[in-house]
């Protein structure tokens, strides 16, 4: 089968971003901040070519890239962490970087100081445990590993919100305006709510036709474990996953 590359999307946000740069004279940390979350990016991509999952497309904003993953959840729960832990841990290249280009003179040291600042907060929120974040999504694979895959999606949405909202709490005295970031994000979140049935549908359809070959568990749960071969005990029966598929999909 050929190979399918990513599609490459240029977001309309870098005309007014163009405009604010210049009028404001901020195009340098424009640059420099779409570098390191380019770096960042860039070991997802990297380690998600390893593992051979596909991305649909790569979207690029003037604050850096960000590629979409399709059908994370029929790879193992490793798989997804390591992609996940590959940005921030990309950003060590960063910081080495900066200090090579401070050293042949094309950073001053006041600027290398400020990027390797920024550099550093951007890899501490970016481990936070607040999906779609790295952090979270860390959490989300964790989740997934011990919980069936509805109740997992439901607890990376509850820490998720829970997080969120404290963090904003914790600042809202002095930034106020973290406020509509939190606005936002409940709507996020209850978007993501809405598609928790779609999204188990989905991945119950993906396992009914994939070769699993994982350790089997034997449950009561009404559902499947993601990185297990699933047994479910059913009317005092045991039934295989492929056969309790079929029985799903034949009663829709």
């Amino acid at each position: 089968m050929k190979k399918q590359w990513p599609r490459i999307k240029l977001s309309w946000l870098w005309i007014p971003y163009f405009v604010l740069a210049i009028r404001f004279h901020f195009f340098s940390l424009i640059v420099w901040t779409f570098f390191m979350i380019a770096i960042h990016e860039l070991g997802h991509i990297l380690v998600a070519q390893i593992y051979k999952v596909p991305i649909s497309k790569i979207s690029i904003y003037p604050f850096g890239i960000l590629a979409d993953l399709e059908d994370i959840d029929d790879f193992p729960t490793k798989v997804e962490w390591m992609i996940a832990f590959a940005g921030p841990f990309f950003q060590i290249v960063s910081f080495i970087l900066f200090n090579i280009f401070y050293q042949y003179q094309f950073l001053s040291l006041n600027q290398v100081n400020y990027l390797q600042m920024m550099n550093g907060q951007l890899f501490l929120f970016n481990l936070m445990p607040i999906y779609p974040l790295d952090g979270g999504r860390i959490v989300r694979s964790f989740f997934h590993r011990v919980l069936p895959y509805k109740k997992a999606q439901w607890m990376t949405l509850a820490v998720s919100v829970v997080m969120a909202i404290y963090l904003v709490l914790q600042s809202w005295i002095s930034k106020p305006w973290l406020l509509i970031f939190i606005v936002l994000y409940v709507g996020y979140m209850y978007h993501q709510l809405q598609e928790i049935e779609f999204q188990r549908l989905r991945f119950y359809f993906h396992r009914l036709y994939q070769d699993v070959n994982y350790d089997t568990k034997v449950h009561r749960h009404n559902d499947l474990y993601r990185d297990k071969s699933n047994i479910l005990v059913y009317k005092n029966s045991r039934i295989r996953e492929k056969e309790w598929l079929k029985r799903l999909f034949h009663s829709v």
